[in-house]
């Protein structure tokens, strides 16, 4: 009946709780630790003060640890436009297929770092304005001064204008699992030139997922 019930009684333990009794015990043990020096690397008690600091969940820094300085774009979006950016890596991207010309638009923004500029502009999101008809660069400063700047490209296929506007086509837009055969792409210029092939299935394009910013893509490569 006692090993059985161990498990359970483990099991109802808040982990805050475990950590925290961990910690106590840990600390228990090394009685003879000089804690006038938990600023020193060399000491027990420096890493007893990372542990303690992880088990608490406390994120404030001292003696040099501590969560490093922030300086992230999280989530990026037009919301005028209806509109969320896809975030991979330094890049952020964004598409619309309504927008016919370019105005200055407002961006709805999160970051953990301490501001975002774009040149010596400070922005505020859901405040600044900006003309996105050429790529923005987002730089984020951290609280220890650092940065990491974020190029931000908003895609309009109707900008170019009615008559020029002839082939639209998007992947995305096409609802088939990640390596199947396409059939059928329709055109979204409005144009109605839409692109079938079914007369040579070995000749049709394959869908493929997850291809660019998370995305998916056709693979044109001919099958053999």
């Amino acid at each position: 009946m006692l090993n059985d019930s161990v498990p359970n009684c483990l099991a109802s333990i808040d982990p805050l709780l475990f950590f925290v009794i961990l910690s106590l015990f840990f600390f228990n043990h090394c009685k003879g630790e000089n804690f006038s020096n938990v600023c020193d690397p060399q000491s027990k008690a420096f890493y007893q003060t990372i542990f303690l600091k992880f088990a608490l969940n406390d994120k404030s820094v001292a003696c040099g640890i501590g969560p490093m300085p922030g300086k992230e774009i999280t989530s990026f979006s037009i919301p005028s436009l209806g509109i969320n950016g896809i975030i991979s890596d330094s890049n952020i991207s964004l598409l619309s297929d309504t927008l016919t010309t370019f105005t200055p638009l407002i961006a709805k923004f999160t970051t953990t770092g301490k501001n975002v500029s774009i040149g010596d502009v400070t922005q505020t999101s859901e405040v600044t304005s900006n003309s996105f008809s050429a790529n923005l660069v987002y730089t984020v400063t951290a609280t220890d001064g650092t940065t990491k700047d974020y190029t931000v490209t908003l895609t309009a296929p109707r900008t170019y204008g009615g008559s020029s506007l002839a082939l639209w086509f998007k992947a995305d837009s096409l609802i088939l699992l990640d390596g199947e055969n396409v059939q059928t792409w329709n055109d979204f210029s409005g144009k109605g030139n839409h692109l079938t092939q079914v007369t040579f299935p070995t000749r049709q394009p394959v869908y493929k997922t997850n291809r660019v910013n998370g995305l998916p893509a056709l693979n044109f490569a001919q099958h053999h």
